[in-house]
């Protein structure tokens, strides 16, 4: 080229390059991984099966979930919620289902958005951030809208 510069170079600047490998990571991969343990730690583990060891495998210990009642801030621990699932073991009669709408990664930080349906039924907006530990992708907070239910 005339401007000395490459393809390759030109690339390089555009904003954007280099987002599908980060420091050697394949970024569609991590993309996935943190789907994955949403999928198995919640959906499946917490909400479907209840099964303990699928939600300890992809939340972190000192995980908060974050909810406002009458315009207070308040907070669950996992262990508090991992306790509610050994009381009520019983799986649920309609299963629970993930639609995602928004994963981000960043090294080893990521947020994912996801719709939760029971049925047909749009339960929860659900938004999750979780960290990438050397046991890999873990949940660390949770806060969530809840759709008005027709109780009629």
């Amino acid at each position: 080229m005339k401007n000395g510069l490459s393809l390759l170079a030109l690339i390089s600047l555009l904003p954007n390059a280099g987002m599908h490998a980060q420091n050697g990571v394949d970024h569609a991969v991590e993309i996935e991984a943190v789907k994955a343990t949403v999928q198995t730690a919640y959906i499946e583990g917490l909400n479907n099966e209840k099964n303990v060891d699928k939600i300890w495998s992809g939340f972190h210990p000192d995980f908060q979930l974050l909810y406002v009642r009458n315009d207070t801030l308040n907070s669950f621990s996992i262990q508090q919620w991992v306790a509610g699932v050994e009381r009520n073991p019983e799986p649920p009669e309609i299963p629970a289902r993930a639609e995602f709408t928004a994963v981000n990664v960043a090294g080893n930080a990521a947020t994912v958005q996801f719709e939760v349906y029971r049925g047909n039924v749009h339960v929860f907006s659900d938004f999750m951030s979780l960290y990438r530990f050397s046991d890999g992708w873990k949940i660390v907070n949770k806060i969530s809208y809840a759709h008005p239910r027709d109780n009629g």
